[in-house]
């Protein structure tokens, strides 16, 4: 799947322009089942492709808080409960 494809198909959203692509990164978005509030992360293009052919998230990302892969996997499949709303939850 081409750039472009990714972008129409799973929302991408490129953090400057398309020639210079690699690099920038994607800015990936989730909102909140909860709240509704919307959070997002900017992440490499190479490691975006790595996700969605499907290596594990904290495969890809080992070093990046739980937060932000969070926010990756709900951006991936729909389901993301923020922070905050995960605490009233406890």
């Amino acid at each position: 799947m081409d750039r472009g494809e990714q972008e129409k198909n799973f929302g991408l959203h490129f953090d400057g322009d398309k020639e210079s692509s690699m690099n920038k990164a994607y800015q990936l978005e989730a909102t909140c089942l909860t709240c509704k509030g919307e959070a997002y992360v900017l992440a490499q293009p190479d490691l975006v492709d790595k996700y969605q052919q499907g290596a594990l998230v904290q495969n890809v990302w080992p070093d990046a808080s739980t937060e932000y892969r969070e926010v990756i996997i709900g951006w991936r499949t729909g389901a993301y409960i923020c922070s905050m709303c995960a605490l009233d939850d406890e």
